[in-house]
């Protein structure tokens, strides 16, 4: 799932322990509870979860790191895959990239040109989230010619972005492994974050 489209929540008043909240009029109601994603943000970042009830109406249920104030965000995410940015340079660098689409599977072998201008020495971020299916400690693999860079929950996995590969070498490419520190939440949408760096050669990544 890549991208994500915000919706506000408004709160209008407490109402026996419970907040009395609302949609701003003109919206439209559905059923895309298993895309929805909760996120809190304040003295400590966190995650919900949310369940549809009936005739669009859902459940947000969260728990507060610590006191403070929060402020919550619901989004809707959108399928299709994980957006990305290519880059005409090793290092991510620019404000804007050199091309940007929609990857519904990261499974590259690239023997030519990787954006439309661009052979060798080239850079790409994909973002977007992902959905376990259980309450478990999960380990990622990606295979880069040259180097990658992964992110969980906004928590580093991988870090081999500087890595490279000899254009010799029989495998032709480099293979990282990383665990989630802890188990990560099933059926709820968890960010996803590679960034991924070209040296010169075939590239690969998936």
């Amino acid at each position: 799932l890549g991208g994500i489209n915000v919706a506000t929540i408004m709160v209008d008043s407490w109402r026996g322990g419970e907040l009395d909240t609302y949609c701003p009029t003109g919206v439209q109601s559905g059923r895309e509870g298993d895309a929805f994603v909760v996120s809190l943000n304040g003295p400590e970042t966190s995650r919900g979860d949310i369940e549809y009830l009936s005739h669009g109406q859902y459940k947000v249920t969260y728990v507060t790191p610590r006191a403070g104030v929060y402020t919550v965000d619901v989004g809707v995410a959108i399928r299709g895959g994980l957006k990305a940015e290519y880059f005409n340079n090793r290092w991510l660098y620019g404000s804007s990239s050199a091309m940007q689409r929609v990857d519904p599977v990261i499974n590259f072998l690239w023997k030519t040109f990787i954006t439309p201008t661009g052979v060798d020495y080239i850079s790409v971020r994909w973002r977007g989230y992902v959905q376990p299916a259980y309450d478990e400690i999960y380990t990622f693999t990606f295979h880069a010619n040259d180097g990658a860079k992964l992110w969980i929950d906004d928590q580093v996995i991988i870090d081999k972005f500087n890595e490279t590969v000899d254009d010799n070498d029989a495998v032709g490419y480099n293979i990282f492994q990383g665990m989630t520190p802890t188990k990560v939440k099933g059926g709820r949408l968890i960010p996803i974050t590679i960034e991924y760096r070209e040296n010169t050669g075939p590239a690969v990544a998936r």
